[in-house]
């Protein structure tokens, strides 16, 4: 079962230029049902008037932490990710079918992480949307906890938590979303909801590694 799990949530992240043209709807911080646009615009479930998405800002600076000694490059764009190789493992994906172009694992913890590469340039707002988009493809329940721009290593990216629950288990994802002319780039930790405090430090090491070549 847990497998099968972990292959629903690959697929909860699906390459986002496959729906970037559907109309979904999403479920604010506020517990308010929006309907999500394909051009990063909203507008409120009861009619409300169609307006800009509003992010907030998060001023703080982020970098990599100096244990993160390692670089993993992707092939697909220009990004890539710092990461600590005491303290996760790595596999590239060679076969071409599945979501992302590397996964990664903390041993001994229910820890997992996805880098997902495209090189397609999206509009990062809309990246962000349509991650939402397809979550709610492959988990019921799903609620969107925070979202907010940050700097990451230079770089203005989108950070966004999310909890949603697959076959009766409720995860949490936590991820940032970038896009520039190389392409489109998701980098998403995920674990139990019942156990994201406890590996938050990990998580923020791990997405802060994030780097763009």
């Amino acid at each position: 079962m847990k497998h099968t799990v972990l292959l629903v949530i690959a697929l909860l992240f699906g390459q986002a230029s496959t729906h970037a043209d559907e109309i979904k709807k999403a479920v604010t911080e506020q517990g308010d049902v929006v309907v999500l646009m394909p051009d990063g615009t909203w507008y409120y479930q009861d009619g409300s008037v169609k307006q800009p998405m509003t992010i907030a800002v998060n001023d703080a600076p982020f970098s990599k932490s100096k244990d993160a000694t390692f670089l993993i490059k992707s092939s697909i764009n220009n990004s890539a990710v710092w990461i600590n190789p005491k303290q996760w493992k790595f596999k590239k994906n060679n076969n071409g079918h599945d979501v992302a172009e590397f996964v990664f694992k903390m041993p001994g913890k229910d820890l997992n992480a996805l880098l997902i590469n495209e090189g397609l340039e999206i509009p990062v707002e809309t990246l962000a949307n349509v991650a939402i988009q397809n979550a709610q493809q492959a988990a019921s329940e799903i609620n969107v906890f925070k979202k907010e721009y940050r700097t990451v290593n230079g770089k203005q990216v989108i950070y966004m938590e999310m909890e949603g629950k697959i076959q009766g288990i409720r995860f949490m994802y936590l991820g940032y979303y970038f896009s520039n002319e190389s392409g489109a780039t998701q980098l998403i930790a995920y674990s139990g909801k019942n156990k994201i405090d406890e590996y938050r430090n990990d998580i923020s090491t791990l997405l802060n590694g994030l780097t763009i070549q």
